[in-house]
């Protein structure tokens, strides 16, 4: 307008070669849960982000392990919700850049749409007088979907910022229909829930054929030739199958080698030669990824 750009909406593009799509599952169910059992797998009460987006639900706390996928899962939600209700106000908010105002405002109780709809517009948003003003237009007429992403980062400051967090999230959910997505690691979950008194969903963990697609795809996002991603595939399986996952408890996860992070090392890994002299755990697969890192930026 006036020659100036007007922002309504803003999305974060994935920045991701690859993005393959994962269903999720409630909470109550996971704990029963069988991943290789092809009728537990099919009896599961898990939802796509499409069938998600489309229930319109006022919270929705995504709560899984480091690498799980939570960041690209919301981006994916945020650009198919702007698609599905174009006429929305649509924002991804990276929660760890903005200890300041959680600092500022740490003590502060939302009493009311205005009051909320003024933080998020100047101290979240920072957004320019003529976006404000659309902006709270649209929160109060409940025609905002925040995604929220990293709950768990914010807590690197100090457990305040985590209370502040579950205050404002409580107050939009009480105060408002606006609609709201939240990822966070486990170690937060629980604050969440007792603030929201809703429960959280995970990702339904990869089976055998998942692993191998979600491998497929990644080896082929690096433009390899058909032949060197089927080799490379079955020398992650080898590997995978190499380690002791008994022995987890850095993450403390039932299905850590479902997870696609560690997946992803594992394709990397996947290009040593001489895999069979090298003692294979995760640590090795580790060392192998940065150190190839590390040759490849030096270069």
């Amino acid at each position: 307008l006036k020659n100036k750009e007007v922002k309504i909406s803003e999305l974060v593009e994935n920045s991701s070669k690859f993005f393959m799509e994962r269903n999720l599952i409630d909470e109550s169910f996971y704990e029963t849960f069988h991943p290789l059992d092809t009728v537990n797998r099919e009896q599961s009460t898990s939802k796509s982000l499409n069938e998600l987006v489309k229930e319109l639900n006022y919270v929705i706390i995504i709560s899984d392990f480091a690498g799980a996928g939570k960041s690209t899962a919301l981006k994916k939600a945020a650009i198919k919700t702007k698609s599905v209700f174009p006429l929305k106000w649509i924002q991804f908010v990276e929660l760890k850049r903005h200890y300041d105002a959680y600092k500022e405002y740490k003590d502060h109780n939302f009493d009311s749409p205005e009051q909320i709809a003024e933080f998020l517009a100047s101290k979240i948003l920072k957004l320019n007088q003529l976006e404000s003003e659309i902006f709270k237009q649209l929160f109060k007429s409940n025609k905002v979907v925040l995604f929220f992403d990293g709950v768990d980062e914010a807590d690197e400051i100090s457990h305040s910022t985590i209370e502040f967090a579950c205050r404002l999230f409580k107050a939009i959910k009480d105060i408002t229909e606006n609609i709201q997505w939240i990822s966070t690691r486990p170690e937060c979950t629980e604050s969440l829930k007792n603030a929201l008194s809703i429960t959280y969903f995970k990702f339904l963990p990869f089976n055998e054929e998942d692993k191998v697609e979600f491998l497929q795809k990644y080896l082929k996002s690096l433009n390899l030739n058909e032949e060197e991603v089927k080799k490379r595939v079955e020398l992650s399986k080898y590997l995978i199958s190499s380690f002791d996952f008994e022995r987890k408890s850095w993450v403390n996860d039932k299905y850590v080698e479902a997870n696609p992070f560690i997946l992803n090392l594992i394709a990397e890994a996947s290009a040593e030669h001489d895999l069979a002299s090298k003692t294979l755990n995760f640590y090795t697969i580790v060392k192998l990824f940065v150190d190839k890192k590390l040759d490849a930026f030096n270069k």
